[in-house]
């Protein structure tokens, strides 16, 4: 399993430097090397057959060719853009 630290609460680092989060403990929690390789090859192949995929970052983009994603992908960040006004 591929985890990258930057997405709380999925995974981020503690105060003491370790790697902690909700993939962290699926991670944990799924000790079977056969297992892990079998999820994350039904990750990719349901991620490999939308027509587009998304990502919020070029890092998760990257975390998915860590997996095994080999097709496209577009950068499409979180956020909105906050209008000011009454009427915004």
């Amino acid at each position: 399993m591929s985890t990258n630290a930057a997405f709380p609460p999925y995974e981020y680092t503690d105060d003491n430097g370790q790697p902690v989060g909700i993939d962290i403990d699926i991670a944990n929690a799924i000790h079977a090397k056969l297992l892990q390789e079998g999820a994350k090859k039904l990750l990719v192949d349901n991620i490999s057959a939308f027509d587009e995929v998304w990502t919020v970052s070029h890092g998760a983009g990257e975390n998915l060719r860590s997996l095994g994603y080999e097709g496209a992908y577009t950068v499409m960040e979180n956020g909105v853009d906050a209008v000011s006004g009454e009427n915004g």
